[in-house]
């Protein structure tokens, strides 16, 4: 009788710095950009794509997947505040099928980042009035 008993791929290593996040036009587009992973301790024929997460009520919802080290994130309200995060994603070869297996390894450090408010008056700061101690 033949067994065949297959293992767990490894997932890739985490991102260690948390991405940068830039306006891209107004307040409802924004660019995401990270540092690469290190695909170099990847086996060979495997190969690394990246998942940027956006957080909306407090969920992780998935924004882009692929081998850019940016993406653009558009449709975001004015004057909310979001986190973004990025994960390495694993990609390889299972046997003759060609089939793709996907390894999501752990997530970068989330950013949090507020979309620019449309109005003046939305992004003026309440006055606090406070005692002076003599």
């Amino acid at each position: 009788e033949t067994r065949v008993f297959r293992t767990a791929r490894a997932p890739p290593p985490a991102l260690r710095a948390a991405p940068k996040v830039v306006s891209a036009g107004g307040g409802s587009v924004w660019q995401v950009e990270w540092a690469p992973g290190k695909a170099a301790a990847l086996p060979k024929g495997d190969r690394l794509e990246y998942l940027v997460e956006l957080e909306e009520r407090e969920q992780w919802l998935r924004k882009y997947q692929g081998s850019c080290l940016s993406c653009t994130l558009s449709g975001l309200r004015a004057g909310k505040t979001y986190r973004v995060r990025v994960s390495a994603v694993r990609l390889s070869r299972l046997g003759e099928s060609g089939a793709e297996e996907e390894t999501v390894g752990p997530s970068s450090p989330s950013l949090p980042f507020s979309s620019a408010a449309e109005t003046e008056e939305e992004t003026q700061l309440p006055m606090v009035v406070s005692p002076l101690s003599l």
